[in-house]
């Protein structure tokens, strides 16, 4: 899309063109295509001999949308790298490696100053979690087992049976 901006501008064509390429459905692509085509009749050869290929969400299979198109993770990767991308490629493997044993070293560092293991967010998701669990009941019998019962109108629903096993010492 960004290279066609170069060719093609207006004010019609940026707000039609990126809302027609992450369209899900056929028609709605046809509703921003339309416009954009009103606006410069031009795109839709442009588009035929520079990007055959599909570009629109909705000439893809239904099986592989999705609804969040980015690249962060290579804008985050080349931020990381950047004061290495000129550097031979045995140099740039081991800067790599050094990069990555500073890396693991300060989040080892993070994890010896938890005081309980568990990341405070993490921790935060799970109190957030519990408070909409108010319809069950636990009864604990062994140390590795519990009975999860489900409770609707003052009545047991369903019971279950959790085998808990930790995988890692508790601190």
């Amino acid at each position: 899309m960004e290279n066609m901006e170069k060719y093609y501008t207006g004010e019609i064509y940026g707000k039609n063109t990126w809302p027609a390429a992450r369209a899900y459905s056929p028609h709605r692509f046809k509703y921003f295509f339309d416009k954009v085509l009103a606006a410069s009749p031009g795109v839709n050869k442009w588009l035929q001999e520079h990007h055959s290929l599909l570009w629109a969400r909705s000439k893809f299979s239904v099986d592989i949308k999705c609804d969040y198109i980015n690249n962060n993770l290579a804008k985050s990767w080349n931020v990381w790298i950047k004061e290495l991308k000129d550097l031979p490629p045995n140099c740039l493997v081991d800067a790599l490696r050094e990069k990555l044993v500073v890396l693991f070293e300060k989040r080892r560092r993070i994890s010896r100053a938890l005081s309980s293991g568990i990341l405070p967010t993490v921790i935060h998701q799970l109190n957030a979690a519990s408070k909409r669990l108010g319809h069950l009941k636990v009864t604990k019998g062994h140390p590795e087992q519990a009975e999860v019962t489900e409770i609707y109108k003052d009545e047991e629903v369903r019971r279950h049976v959790v085998y808990v096993t930790v995988k890692w010492p508790l601190v």
